[in-house]
């Protein structure tokens, strides 16, 4: 626990980590692992993570909200995973991040780019929806 509080670390005090974690989703189930890959090499996946621009995330996040009337919520403050990861698990939904400056040097992410989570139930809906999606011309 040490390496995760004090100056130039994860959280400031040992109390302030604690009340991260009450606030960030959990898994409603145990979970042994996290299986990570490329889309094409998982054979049975539940989550798709993008990296992408914030442009095409938001494009996403819209085609979805646009077919269901369902907002996206962000989720900011602590590590991709374990706040993006449960919520979109248990709630079946799309979720987007920028990560931590620790995820973000794992996942090699450069400055133009962030995370967006997708259960993989919701795909095909956002897949086939993004046509739908107003490219904001004419509103200039």
């Amino acid at each position: 626990m040490d390496a995760l509080v004090g100056e130039e670390r994860a959280y400031s005090t040992k109390a302030t980590m604690r009340r991260v974690n009450q606030q960030i989703p959990h898994f409603e189930e145990k979970h042994k692992y996290l299986v990570m890959g490329k889309l094409e090499e998982m054979p049975d996946p539940e989550l798709v993570m993008i990296i992408t621009d914030p442009q095409r995330v938001m494009r996403l996040c819209k085609a979805y909200t646009w077919k269901t009337g369902e907002l996206v919520h962000a989720l900011g403050g602590t590590n991709w995973c374990g706040q993006s990861f449960p919520q979109v698990f248990n709630d079946k939904t799309i979720t987007f991040d920028f990560g931590d400056p620790p995820s973000r040097t794992f996942m090699q992410l450069d400055d133009s780019e962030m995370f967006c989570v997708i259960h993989w139930d919701l795909l095909p809906l956002i897949v086939d929806n993004l046509k739908n999606v107003s490219t904001g011309e004419g509103y200039g």
